[in-house]
């Protein structure tokens, strides 16, 4: 018999820590990202130990990670701030925007600083669901590339992978979660590193149906999606098993987020991933047609690798200003600072400082709940509008967010 996790599911992030570390292999992630307890449970509590859903205290967790660096209130503890780009091509092109995060996967394991990596990549027998898999060979880490719009929980068994070194590509809940796997259970030793994506809000599976059904195209008919195609910033393209292709542009579909942000997202406080060994997010201030990744460097292990990985001729780096990141994100940070308001009132554990939000940016955020409190309301009147109106009222939301 499977039960529920938590009466108080509402907190989870469906990162999937407690599934990935659970020594009996008795949790189980449903279909929408929620886990369930099955028969054989110890009632060891591990489970609850890695939830990182109940509130994480981002800069004392930093303090006690990364020995030495910088806090900044905006983006945690550093080392050193850079922009980059990978040296090969193909990666390039394939990648969201730059590549660096696919170029020292590639680095790591073709010189055995790791066996294989966990990253997210579309499924196979549904290629408009993604999934984590364990990437061990350079084609299936480029395979991998590219940023998915889709709540995506961890989905294997830690002490399963028959792997020793291990590095893990995530969004903040999930570094959040892998972080107290290290504190608490043995085998998360086997993770060497952590890479952080940059993370404003993630989406529901049903966003991408939603753009599936914009473009007038069947799930089943579906050979292939890429959330990123093309030139930066790259759009939503669809390649049919009929050989048909169809695109939007990114900022046609920056609607989505009203409307399908995953709920526990409006309560979380971390945009640049501030527990991971390297975090890694658009460097949307280039301006660049080939797209750069703004890299931040938190720990020993990570500056590094990122920089031997330079050296070895994978990527290009050069430094950046911390103030020309946090003013470029300005939005997305704020809107994440500003979480902690809302989760005193729903009495999730918070901690931290507070920080003064601009009117303008205090106006999106009332906007962005107001929406997404009556989205059942939105998502049918948006369904039924034409597209050129809904390309119209995506990109009102781009200029107004920037």
């Amino acid at each position: 018999m499977m039960t529920p996790m938590s009466e108080r599911s509402e907190f989870c992030t469906r990162c999937g820590c407690c599934a990935y570390v659970c020594p009996q292999g008795c949790i189980q992630v449903q279909s929408d990202g929620y886990p369930v307890r099955g028969e054989g449970c110890t009632e060891c509590g591990l489970c609850e130990k890695v939830c990182p859903g109940t509130g994480v205290d981002l800069r004392k967790a930093a303090e006690n990670l990364f020995v030495e660096g910088e806090y900044n209130r905006y983006i945690g503890m550093f080392r050193k701030t850079y922009t980059g780009c990978a040296t090969d091509d193909l990666i390039r092109e394939k990648a969201t925007s730059g590549g660096v995060c696919t170029s020292l996967l590639v680095y790591l394991l073709e010189k055995g600083g790791i066996d294989g990596a966990l990253v997210v990549s579309m499924d196979k027998e549904k290629p408009w669901k993604t999934t984590y898999v364990v990437a061990t060979s350079k084609e299936e880490i480029v395979q991998s590339a590219q940023t998915k719009y889709q709540v995506t929980p961890l989905n294997v068994r830690l002490e399963a992978l028959p792997l020793e070194k291990i590095a893990v590509v995530g969004l903040p809940c999930v570094i959040q979660g892998l972080r107290k796997i290290q504190e608490h259970s043995p085998p998360g030793r086997k993770i060497k590193l952590l890479i952080g994506l940059f993370c404003w809000v993630n989406m529901e599976r049903e966003a991408t149906e939603f753009l599936l059904h914009k473009l007038k195209s069947n799930l089943h008919d579906v050979e292939r999606i890429e959330y990123r195609s093309g030139d930066y910033l790259g759009g939503f393209k669809i390649q049919l098993k009929n050989g048909k292709v169809k695109f939007l542009e990114k900022e046609c579909y920056n609607m989505l987020p009203f409307l399908f942000a995953a709920e526990r997202c409006l309560y979380c406080t971390d945009f640049t991933n501030e527990l991971a060994d390297i975090s890694m997010g658009d460097a949307k201030f280039l301006k660049s047609k080939k797209g750069h990744t703004i890299v931040i460097t938190r720990s020993e292990i990570g500056e590094k690798m990122l920089k031997d990985c330079e050296q070895s001729g994978y990527i290009h780096t050069g430094l950046c200003n911390v103030d020309t990141i946090i003013h470029s994100e300005s939005s997305a940070l704020l809107f994440k600072k500003g979480a902690y308001q809302r989760m005193q009132k729903r009495g999730i554990t918070h901690y931290g400082e507070k920080y003064e939000i601009p009117l303008k940016n205090r106006v999106f955020a009332l906007i962005f709940r107001g929406v997404h409190r009556n989205r059942t309301f939105f998502k049918k009147l948006l369904s039924i509008m034409p597209l050129s109106f809904f390309k119209v009222i995506s990109r009102l939301i781009t200029r107004e967010r920037s």
